[in-house]
């Protein structure tokens, strides 16, 4: 420090480089990238997860709606076979 009367004031050559470096090191970036990295495989499972779900509940929907129409057609005397084999085979 260099006494100036009143207060001292910081020598100006003696400050850091590091100090008035603006910016961020190498490894705060990497684990930024690391963190985001983690952040979307977990999201990449999770809507993942979620479209098979949707895929399989649609399949059961289409599945329920055409065995209900055959039912229908059955019983109003429109097909000849029996309800239970026509259930079987459309059972996935």
């Amino acid at each position: 420090m260099v006494p100036t009367g009143w207060r001292e004031v910081p020598d100006p050559m003696r400050i850091s480089a590091a100090r008035t470096k603006k910016g961020f090191t190498l490894v705060e970036v990497l684990i930024a990238l690391l963190i985001i990295a983690i952040l979307a495989a977990l999201m990449g499972r999770i809507l993942q997860g979620s479209l098979l779900s949707h895929q399989t509940q649609k399949r059961a929907q289409t599945t329920y709606g055409e065995n209900r129409n055959e039912l229908n057609l059955q019983f109003a005397g429109e097909r000849e076979e029996e309800p239970i084999l026509i259930l079987e085979e459309r059972i996935p």
